[in-house]
């Protein structure tokens, strides 16, 4: 062994390295071996072999209580009555106010690790839907850069530091904002992170989860009696459970970054300092790779600002190791949601695609690289003539502007709750003026499906076209007015055909029915006046088992 070692410093040594000269191939060459070294370094290094194996026993306990935590949140979300559910789903409805709790919640809590498991979480629980929670990790991914701000902060006193610190926190905050300005619209008009997301995930759990199952099945085995256990200890009380899990998962992060500081600061007194930021590519996979490490973006890249601060390595080269940092954040999640279902799974890929998309935006082209950067300097320049604008910054970005904006964007959406043979069925309700005097909606939902057929309230659907209008038995005329091949359902992020039914009476209020076939379910219900106009309608956001 003790050879074995004395080999594998001039396997990874720099006199070894290819020239950067040699083109693409020889970039990329460079770039794998050099994490090949950075690996050399963090297993191997100046430790001692119990230091070692104190360093593995401290993750594996790290680990199995990140595990907990989560499990106890997930369960904690399930035992949630019917008025907190539909409180939580009203607020997710509205995807503007997903994006500003994630971002005031990861600014108040300084990590996004933390809204990102909990955000699984309550995905994992059935709370809210996939479609509401990638609008949460964008808001985390903005307020995550508050960390490297506020240490930015630190070099206040010091002219020349402040504002290369600035500037050096500013590329990361620009960078996760303009990912957001330019993915939002899109997730919101066509649903694209949700679509390839849900996908990914579907994959992922047919090919290479079957794996993964093996090694979290056993320990989830060990992990679901512990967090009943606690809960048992709290009474069972599902907001004390939550609020112990996510302080509970702050610390275990914090611990996590303290264990992994030793390394980074071994990592800065090695050679490879000098080589770290060789080239924007190679920066890019080693901030990938140290981060997937020491499992925080929040603390790396509040490690390289005051690097920047004492001009020892330029913005313009730090920042592709910023957006590496950024994609090496996501890979936690996604294992850790592999320990859960599908649409969680799908969470974590958002969070993953999210990433990606914005380092595939700006890496590729260095004018659009360098557009953060030029931003990022003329913000320390203009902290630096105004040291109230920097504070002044944080304070109207990280939390005013956010906390005005969910407080005037809430809409007065109401959750009505139905009650099933077997689920609960939530909906939410939008209702005109003109809709005030019809009468008010059963609390219990009469739904029950037969083959080819569904039976709700007292009327009988056949889910099968073409079939002629016909008289039920309240004298009202029924109709198949059209089958909709796809239908988004928004409590599974996934489609369904989709088949439309109008009642009528008369020339009075019309009713439509939506009907997914496969689910089996209402998914809208239409009310509209003797005009046409909608004055009434209710859509299905979930359903929970009872």
């Amino acid at each position: 062994m003790f050879a074995l070692r004395r080999c594998l410093p001039p396997l990874f040594s720099c006199s070894s390295l290819p020239s950067p000269s040699g083109g693409k191939v020889g970039e990329f060459s460079l770039v794998m071996t050099k994490v090949k070294e950075l690996f050399y370094t963090l297993t191997q290094g100046n430790r001692s072999a119990p230091a070692q194996w104190t360093l593995g026993v401290a993750l594996v306990g790290l680990l199995w209580a990140f595990l907990v935590m989560l499990k106890v949140m997930i369960v904690a979300f399930k035992m949630l009555n019917a008025e907190a559910v539909a409180q939580i789903l009203a607020a997710s409805a509205n995807p503007f106010l997903c994006l500003f709790i994630g971002l005031l919640t990861t600014a108040l809590v300084h990590s996004s690790s933390t809204i990102t498991a909990m955000t699984i979480a309550i995905v994992a629980s059935g709370t809210i839907s996939p479609t509401s929670a990638v609008y949460m990790i964008m808001g985390a991914n903005i307020g995550t850069t508050i960390t490297a701000t506020m240490v930015a902060l630190g070099h206040a006193t010091r002219r020349k530091e402040f504002r290369k610190a600035i500037s050096a926190s500013m590329a990361h905050h620009f960078f996760n904002l303009f990912s957001v300005f330019i993915f939002f619209p899109l997730e919101y008009y066509s649903g694209f992170l949700t679509y390839i997301s849900q996908h990914t995930a579907v994959w992922f759990t047919q090919n290479i989860s079957m794996n993964v199952g093996y090694v979290f099945s056993p320990i989830d085995v060990l992990i679901l009696p512990v967090a009943r256990f606690i809960l048992y200890c709290l009474g069972n009380q599902a907001l004390l459970g939550i609020f112990v899990a996510v302080w509970a998962l702050f610390y275990v992060l914090q611990f996590a970054t303290k264990l992994f500081e030793k390394i980074w600061v071994n990592l800065n007194e090695s050679p490879l300092q000098v080589y770290l930021f060789h080239s924007p590519l190679q920066a890019l996979v080693l901030g990938t790779f140290i981060t997937a490490l020491l499992q925080s973006s929040t603390v790396v890249t509040s490690l390289i600002v005051p690097i920047v601060a004492a001009n020892k390595i330029s913005i313009k080269r730090v920042f592709p190791f910023i957006m590496g940092a950024n994609l090496g954040t996501t890979f936690k999640a996604i294992i850790l949601a592999s320990s859960a279902n599908e649409s969680a799974m799908s969470v974590a890929f958002m969070h993953f695609y999210l990433n990606v998309l914005g380092i595939l935006f700006f890496f590729p082209l260095p004018a659009l690289r360098n557009v953060p950067v030029m931003l990022a300097r003329r913000m320390g320049k203009l902290t630096l003539s105004s040291r109230l604008f920097g504070f002044g910054y944080i304070s109207l970005i990280f939390f005013l502007l956010p906390f005005l904006l969910i407080f005037f964007s809430q809409q007065p959406i109401h959750i009505r709750q139905y009650d099933g043979a077997k689920e609960t069925y939530f909906y939410k309700q939008m209702r005109l003026p003109e809709a005030e005097d019809l009468p008010a909606s059963p609390t219990s939902l009469r739904l029950r499906r037969e083959r080819g057929a569904i039976w709700f309230e007292n009327d009988f659907f056949m889910l099968k076209s073409p079939q002629p209008c016909h008289v039920n038995a309240l004298h009202q005329t029924v109709c198949l007015e059209q089958v909709l091949p796809t239908y988004a359902l928004q409590h599974k992020n996934k489609t369904d055909s989709c088949y439309v039914f109008s009642i009528r009476v008369g020339k009075d209020n019309s009713t439509r029915l939506y009907f997914a076939k496969r689910e089996g379910v209402l998914v809208r219900k239409e009310i509209a006046n003797a005009v046409g106009k909608v004055i009434f309608r209710e859509d299905l956001v979930n359903v929970m088992p009872k």
